[in-house]
């Protein structure tokens, strides 16, 4: 790619396709005002101030009714840019600071310019605690008559990238949406519209595996799960034989049984299939594991576990977990911990972290781990390694020792060190599960309520809380004639840990097509979530 003179330096647009999205698109042109030469928004009908709102930050605004065609108004929107290199952002997309300054590097001489670049796409979970999505997808092309979209819904860029003889490439960085995504009303209206321009192609030019992938994650969001099915079936009979629509909807398929009592043997079904393709797929690997273990079998769940840890691979134009080679590993620590083989399970959370020391799920786990079987020493190293990760250090310390003792059944001095460390600022769950603990051994119900309270509003789906909570609440209307011992309370975790998912979380398919992997209070006796 080159400027209109040597010395000039090529030049970034950033290009927008928004309508009725004035709460959103403001983040969005602010983050990339330090790397953007300029800002075009086509506005395809707003009725609220989405003009007049990126007008006010500078954006070229340019109008054009609605066609029910994605790839009409991309292409008609990069044909208004100026400049040499097109970087396309939705409303309420911001870019990371990472990935901006790699664009502009790209942008000014650092890129190949017969060359497009896919960035990972993140899609924050819909509640703390859960594990983020993401999808690479291509943002950054350079501006050319030869680089055009393609399709009605989720449009194509790819075929005419690879029909010129250009390469793809990876940025580094990430495009960051937000939970809006997740609103219900927001995924309605997505929804329907994706279903009927789908359709509408479908009728124009016959039917295609992406079309039906469309049609089965729209129906899924519209809670018609054996509609959807249908279509990922449809999918996969029409898809390329290892092409990402293939595994997408094999994905979709599987999902589509999570709300069945008896879907797990169907899902090992599918799931060995796909697995005949994409042997090293973390995802499928990890799904195959949380199936075994709805099966009662946890001897065959590690096997898979150690296959995703060890040799799992995802491809990135799909949605996965952001942090899916962690997930695997903890999901394999955690199994190892219900068939109480406890050394395995520090083995494998000590190799992952070997690997990636930067892993904050795994080290809390290992604290767990190591307080669970009073290795105070070995904890307390762990939470200094938690850097600047962990702002309440030396109070987490406090209950680090306190939880040590209160898992050798030392309630009373465990207590005095839960406590001050709860008083000094402590909110960590390690604290407030031990502290609960340590609370009803000793019988101090009245304190206890208010801990309860804290621990619920951190970990709100915690099974542990909530059946602390009926335990507490049964003790008070003289239901139960004496409190929880911790070793029963220690049993409870082992129960959610069996499910290789925890038993709290609502079923993948009524939210999306995409496989459930999450770890949340997936844990072993004494062991929090991560």
């Amino acid at each position: 790619m080159s400027a209109d003179t040597p010395n000039q330096k090529c030049r970034l647009s950033v290009a927008m396709i928004v309508r009725d999205a004035e709460d959103s698109l403001a983040d969005s042109i602010l983050s990339v005002q330090t790397i953007a030469d300029e800002v075009v928004v086509l506005d395809t009908g707003s009725t609220d101030r989405s003009v007049e709102v990126a007008q006010g930050l500078g954006a070229r605004v340019i109008e054009r009714a609605w066609d029910d065609d994605f790839s009409s108004a991309r292409n008609f929107c990069g044909r208004q840019a100026r400049g040499d290199w097109i970087l396309w952002l939705d409303a309420g997309e911001r870019l990371g600071e990472e990935a901006a300054a790699q664009i502009r590097d790209v942008v000014d001489g650092g890129g190949e310019s017969r060359c497009a670049y896919m960035l990972l796409v993140e899609l924050p979970a819909a509640i703390d605690g859960a594990a983020s999505e993401q999808v690479g997808q291509i943002r950054l092309v350079p501006r050319s008559d030869e680089v055009r979209f393609a399709g009605r819904v989720r449009e194509q860029i790819r075929p005419a990238i690879e029909a010129a003889g250009m390469t793809i490439d990876a940025v580094a960085g990430k495009i960051m949406r937000t939970r809006r995504d997740h609103d219900p009303q927001v995924k309605a209206r997505r929804a329907e519209r994706n279903k009927r321009l789908a359709e509408m192609e479908i009728r124009d030019g016959g039917p295609a595996a992406r079309l039906f992938n469309v049609l089965g994650e729209a129906e899924s969001d519209l809670g018609q799960i054996s509609a959807a099915r249908g279509w990922f079936q449809q999918a996969l009979a029409a898809s390329e034989t290892g092409s990402t629509d293939m595994l997408e909807a094999y994905y979709g398929v599987m999902t589509s049984y999570d709300a069945e009592a008896d879907g797990s043997e169907a899902q090992i079904k599918i799931c060995l299939e796909a697995l005949e393709l994409f042997p090293f797929d973390a995802q499928l690997l990890c799904a195959m594991a949380n199936y075994l273990q709805r099966r009662q079998r946890p001897d065959l769940a590690i096997k898979a576990y150690d296959t995703a840890v060890r040799f799992g691979q995802v491809n990135p134009e799909t949605w996965h977990l952001c942090n899916i080679s962690e997930v695997a590993a903890v999901c394999l620590s955690a199994t190892y911990q219900s068939l109480e083989n406890h050394e395995a399970a520090r083995r494998t959370l000590e190799e992952a972290l070997a690997r990636d020391g930067s892993s904050i799920r795994m080290r809390r786990q290992l604290i767990d781990l190591h307080v669970a079987h009073d290795r105070r020493k070995e904890a307390l190293d762990e939470v200094d390694r938690l850097g600047d990760a962990e702002p309440h250090r030396e109070s987490l310390r406090s209950a680090v020792r306190g939880a040590c003792l209160a898992s050798q059944k030392s309630w009373v001095m465990a207590l005095a060190h839960l406590k001050t460390a709860h008083s000094a600022g402590c909110r960590d769950p390690l604290c407030l599960r031990w502290l609960t603990m340590s609370l009803l051994a000793t019988g101090e119900l009245e304190a206890l309520g208010p801990i309860l309270d804290e621990w619920r509003q951190i970990e709100p789906r915690s099974v542990e809380a909530l059946r602390y909570q009926e335990a507490l609440e049964s003790m008070r209307t003289g239901q139960r004639a004496r409190p929880v011992e911790a070793e029963s309370a220690r049993h409870l975790r082992m129960d959610t840990a069996v499910s290789g998912v925890p038993a709290d979380a609502p079923h993948p398919s009524l939210e999306t097509h995409r496989l459930s992997v999450e770890t949340r209070d997936l844990a072993g006796p004494g062991v929090s979530s991560p």
